[in-house]
């Protein structure tokens, strides 16, 4: 599957599922089960006739099927908040400042502030959007993240 977040690796007498959205994923020019990223592997046999390692069909027809389930669970799972899901969700409470707030829909939050009143009903969607807006634009006049050279100057 193109584009998808796992993938298998095969070499060396070794077969195994990677994490491509692990947060220390990297390419790498072997393939071994213990990277962080490793989700599963099986190890093959050496073969003595042949004089390399050797992995059972049986072992990468497993890898696949695993590689392929995880790659349809995770295209299933609800997509993590980011700013612009956050903008998306907040538009209506996001204030010139950064700060939430909304009178109808009772929300309070000036950005630097540790809690936000709230006094309403809120879905989940809602209550990650605002969390995440707490935490990652209390510093930054509710402009969003910041890049690294422009926190540092």
């Amino acid at each position: 599957m193109t584009g998808s977040r796992f993938r298998i690796e095969e070499r060396s007498g070794i077969v195994a599922v990677y994490d491509t959205a692990h947060a220390e994923y990297q390419d790498t020019p072997g393939c071994h089960a213990d990277y962080p990223w490793t989700v599963c592997s099986w190890h093959g046999a050496y073969d003595e006739k042949a004089g390399h390692w050797n992995v059972d069909q049986r072992w990468i027809d497993k890898a696949r099927a695993a590689c392929d389930l995880l790659n349809t669970l995770s295209a299933k799972l609800p997509i993590k908040m980011n700013e612009d899901r956050a903008r998306e969700i907040l538009k209506n409470y996001i204030q010139p400042d950064g700060g939430l707030y909304c009178l109808g829909h009772y929300m309070a939050w000036t950005p630097g502030d540790k809690t936000i009143t709230l006094d309403c009903e809120f879905d989940a969607g809602e209550l990650e959007a605002i969390a995440w807006w707490i935490r990652n634009t209390s510093n930054t006049g509710g402009e969003g993240r910041k890049p690294a050279a422009e926190k540092e100057a």
